[in-house]
């Protein structure tokens, strides 16, 4: 894979996105959503999940690279993660909360649980070793489609497969920025699969 590729791939299949494009996917996707839930209510589930997963922890980590907690906003080894990797996890458990709160279907807010767990794991995991974040977050998509399967009454094959070839090829564009081990991708594929899979089902 050509080093532009893989340095597109890694930017446009961010961690910090896969909540939104999980969100933008049930709305395509369940014929509920689709075609009775109001357009007002679509756009405050938008915006607690882009608010939460993406501008808080963006922000976050933009603060601290000004502050030089984090010398890149790249976060290239494991122990400038820890800190932004608990504060994203809090983000998440918050964006749970609100959602709990304002009474979002159960799939909403069971798949945000998934998701702050999944980042808790990669956060303790960072005190040790360096886990992908990229992974576990494609893994958390391909894990609440395969969770969707038993709720929605739509074909998933096509988002799925999609995700999984993403998956692969996620993989391989941070194996050529040399970001990962495979071991450290595998796990953390796998961390986001049953981190959300297991709620769901």
């Amino acid at each position: 894979m050509k080093p532009g590729l893989a340095r597109f791939l890694s930017w446009l299949l961010h961690p910090s996105l896969m909540p939104t494009f999980f969100v933008a996917l049930y709305f395509h996707y369940s014929p509920l959503a689709s075609s009775l839930l109001p357009l007002t209510y679509k756009i405050m589930v938008f915006a607690i999940v882009f608010f939460f997963t993406f501008l808080m922890p963006g922000l976050t980590v933009f603060m601290m690279t000004k502050t030089g907690q984090v010398h890149s906003l790249l976060l290239r080894t494991a122990q400038e993660r820890r800190l932004p990797f608990l504060m994203t996890t809090l983000y998440y458990f918050m964006a749970y909360y609100l959602m709990r709160e304002v009474r979002v279907p159960s799939l909403f807010s069971m798949t945000m649980l998934g998701a702050a767990i999944s980042v808790g794991i990669a956060a303790g995991v960072t005190f040790f070793w360096k886990i992908s974040i990229h992974m576990i977050g494609i893994g958390g998509v391909c894990g609440a489609l395969l969770g969707l399967c038993r709720y929605l009454d739509a074909d998933l094959t096509y988002p799925l497969v999609a995700f999984i070839v993403l998956s692969g090829l996620l993989a391989s564009a941070r194996l050529e920025r040399k970001a990962h081990t495979p071991a450290q991708l595998l796990v953390g594929f796998l961390v986001g699969v049953l981190s959300i899979f297991v709620l769901l089902v």
